[in-house]
Order: structure tokens, then sequence, then C-alpha cells
């Protein structure tokens, strides 16, 4: 629908510049009518927070967000109720090839920052070498006649696949790690490169259009130049490892001497 950036020097360089930008994004989509057409908003741990979620309950969207964080006082009340309650009859995800159970904590209180009721429903998904996965999801108690186990269960794992989607077609096209999220130096640096990269590669098609109608041509010319610039790429180590020996050789030898290098 919409997409908001970070800005560091007013949203900060921490954890909470992104919940700032997904604030001031629900406020624009708010202002340009597109929250009529979302139903729900599906977060990760990192927006477990009373604010934001009493924030997009505002908008009369349903906030159904991981929590994971064991410190809060509602993971220590579901730990302590988790001991007198049972899991759901096991049942079988053929899309997924897997067995969960699941439980339901309701009408939780002890969130004091949050001033209403919440629901958390705790999902056990096992894999087929028996390997576990647990997650919590946490959402406001109004909510809960609406949102099933089983579907909080399957709206969680669309997230995390639309979440592995995106990150493999950004690593596809772009290599994007982690780290340039957050580093505005970097997101730059990187930006830079690819133009750098993207006007090379064209001005190599522009030299090479006659060519490029035969294919043979295209690919003797790919090998020729991957070929050069491996052989420029050898010789430059060489010369680079070349200077590192002279320079430790200088350094031993004023060693050697008693002298101390400036």
């Amino acid at each position: 629908c919409d997409q908001e950036p970070m800005y560091p020097s007013s949203d900060g360089h921490d954890k909470g510049s992104e919940k700032k930008a997904a604030k001031r994004l629900l406020q624009r989509m708010s202002e340009t009518d597109l929250l009529d057409m979302v139903d729900a908003v599906v977060c990760d741990a990192l927006y477990a927070d009373a604010d934001f979620i009493r924030t997009v309950t505002s908008y009369d969207i349903i906030p159904i967000i991981r929590i994971k964080q064991e410190n809060y006082n509602i993971m220590k009340e579901v730990n302590n109720l988790g001991e007198h309650l049972s899991f759901s009859k096991s049942e079988y995800d053929y899309e997924r090839k897997r067995r969960y159970q699941y439980r339901v904590f309701e009408h939780l209180t002890s969130w004091q920052a949050y001033p209403g009721e919440l629901c958390i429903v705790e999902a056990y998904d096992q894999f087929p070498d028996g390997a576990i996965q647990k997650a919590r999801w946490v959402f406001p108690q109004r909510y809960a006649s609406d949102l099933l186990p089983a579907i909080v269960r399957e709206i969680g794992h669309l997230r995390w696949q639309e979440e592995i989607n995106e990150f493999k077609l950004d690593n596809q096209h772009f290599d994007i790690k982690h780290i340039l999220h957050h580093e505005s130096n970097s997101i730059q640096i990187f930006l830079f490169l690819k133009l750098f990269v993207a006007t090379f590669f064209s001005l190599f098609l522009s030299q090479k259009e006659p060519s490029l109608q035969k294919k043979k041509c295209f690919a003797k010319d790919i090998i020729l130049i991957t070929r050069r610039w491996f052989i420029y790429g050898l010789g430059t180590l060489y010369q680079y490892w070349l200077s590192c020996c002279y320079a430790l050789l200088l350094f031993l030898m004023f060693l050697s001497q008693g002298v101390k290098p400036d």
C-alpha cells in the first residue's frame, strides 16, 4: 500500500526509530483512506509495545504482534498460567507438512502500560525431525472472538513467509544485508556502487551493440572481459602483497637496528 523511510536525524538510531516510522505510515495512510483496505497489522516482536498497540487500535485495526520479551509481566503471567493450561488436540498442517498445537490465554491484565485486557495465542509447531517451534501472538481481548487460534497461527506464518520472500527478492537482485536498513552511510555507498556498476554495464552494451546480435560474439566478449578483470585483480593483489612484504622487511630491519620507525 505504502512505505515510510526512517530518518536517523529525527527518529534516532535505536530500535524505536522503526516504530516511529510505522506510526507516521499509519497516520498518512489514514489521511489518504488507505487504511480502509486494512483489517489487521501483523508485526514482529519489536512492536510488542503497549503504546504501539494503542496506536493501531485507535485506527480501528486489529494488531497481531509476536511477543518474545520474557521480562514482561504479561509473559510471566502466561508462564504461570501455562502450568495449569493444556494444549489443544494435535492437528496436521498439510501445506507446511507439520503437526501443531495451540492454547489460548485470555483476559490478561498484568501489562500495566496497556489499559485493557489482552489475549495471547501460543502455537507449537512440530517438524518431521522432531524439532519444535514456539510462537506467541498478543492482541486485544475484544478481538478474541474473531481471531481463532488456528487463524492467528496461519496469519503469523503468512507474515513470516512474506518476510522471507521479500528478503530473498532483495538479496537476489540487490544483495542487501540487514545492516544497510539502519545505516544511512551504508545505504548511500551501496546505492552509489550499484549506480556505478549499472553505468559501466550500460557503456559496455552501447559499445558492443553490433556484436550483441550474435550470441556467440556476446558470450566471447563477456568471457574475455571477465578473464581480463580477473588477471587485473590478480596483478593488483600481487602488487599489494609485495608492498606488504616490503613494509614488513623494513619494519624488521628497523627493529634489528634498535631504531623506532616514525
